[in-house]
């Protein structure tokens, strides 16, 4: 990821920095090479999915925000957190989408679950101890 960390502008890397160093990146997901992220701005918080050369952020800016640095710069330093859907069984799988759509229904679009969505909202449940509501 480091060789990412230099098509940024000064001034987005300062300030992606300064959100780095005061811990607004929430979390970080690693699911299959693909990078998750929920980083707390001004105005909002702001999920970012990173995947090989692609970069989205739910922000205004453009492809190179503050927002996908400091998530960059979390996964540069290894600070994130791995998981595997595909470990699970089909029961907790199951249990595990109805959990995230009874909190937040906005997760199903047009009949798909939108996963990014459903990635912040399993990130949640999984901090508060997900291994104590799926039968394993």
């Amino acid at each position: 990821m480091e060789k990412y960390l230099k098509i940024f502008e000064s001034s987005r890397k300062e300030k992606g920095k300064e959100l780095y160093n005061n811990n607004s990146v929430t979390y970080v997901i690693n699911h299959n090479n693909i990078y998750y992220s929920k980083v707390a701005g001004n105005q909002d918080d702001y999920l970012i999915k990173i995947d090989n050369n692609n970069f989205n952020c739910t922000c205004y800016d453009d492809l190179s925000c503050k927002h996908i640095y400091a998530t960059l710069l979390s996964i540069n330093d290894n600070k994130y957190s791995s998981i595997n859907l595909n470990e699970l069984s089909k029961e907790n799988l199951l249990k595990l989408i109805d959990f995230c759509i009874k909190k937040d229904s906005s997760i199903i679009h047009n009949g798909a679950v939108e996963y990014i969505k459903f990635i912040n909202i399993f990130y949640k449940f999984y901090i508060y101890k997900i291994k104590k509501f799926l039968i394993f």
